[in-house]
């Protein structure tokens, strides 16, 4: 039927430009750290993304299928993008540290939640107080908080490879992490400890420790 023909052509469609966006960020993302380290630069930031894990931009898989191991989540837990957008975030990482165990240079990959602006603010909170409007894990941080993190990087001259999950430490929504928890994440039966409050289940731990990152504008 003509209704059937039109979703399969919207499908392939979408999936045509999927694949374009993966094979853009691939070849935008090495021709930059080459021309560094071609530049004598020793030192590179990428911003990456949440996406990197996952959970957000899930295609062909529900929400409630993602292979979540614990909570919360930090750097050390199992990525499973399975969106181009995703894959080309935890391309550019994997470039990174090859870039760092072939030639010695600092890199830092930064996994920001949804990035706002200040005048984002009043938009969200009126949009997105909905837990089931939300397509990542409920994480936010504001554009002045990236900043102070890619500083910190560019001002660091112990670590080589790194990845942080960067984000505002507290969920963008009004309802606990424990109900969260309880109607996204069944299979979590216990409440984690200190995941009390509006705290993030995103952690952001590894950037406090290593990099001295404090988010100072908060949801």
């Amino acid at each position: 039927p003509a209704g059937h023909q039109m979703l399969d052509d919207a499908e392939q469609h979408h999936q045509q430009r999927e694949h374009e966006r993966l094979v853009e960020h691939r070849h935008d993302q090495r021709p930059v750290v080459e021309a560094a380290r071609e530049a004598g630069v020793t030192r590179v930031v990428l911003i990456s993304s949440e996406c990197a894990l996952g959970y957000a931009q899930g295609r062909f898989r529900p929400k409630g299928q993602f292979p979540l191991h614990y909570l919360p989540i930090d750097e050390n837990h199992p990525d499973s993008p399975t969106s181009e957008y995703g894959l080309s975030k935890l391309l550019g990482e994997r470039l990174c540290r090859g870039y760092t165990e072939g030639c010695g240079m600092q890199t830092f990959c930064l996994r920001p939640s949804s990035i706002l602006l200040p005048e984002d603010y009043s938009h969200f909170a009126r949009i997105y107080q909905d837990p089931e409007a939300w397509d990542n894990m409920w994480s936010v941080v504001d554009v002045r908080d990236v900043a102070a993190a890619i500083h910190l990087c560019l001002e660091n001259r112990t670590l080589m490879h790194e990845v942080f999950y960067i984000n505002s430490g507290l969920m963008a929504v009004e309802t606990p992490a424990s109900e969260i928890i309880r109607r996204f994440f069944p299979g979590i039966t216990e409440l984690p400890e200190g995941l009390d409050g509006r705290k993030s289940l995103i952690s952001i731990e590894k950037g406090r420790r290593l990099l001295g990152y404090t988010p100072r504008h908060l949801w």
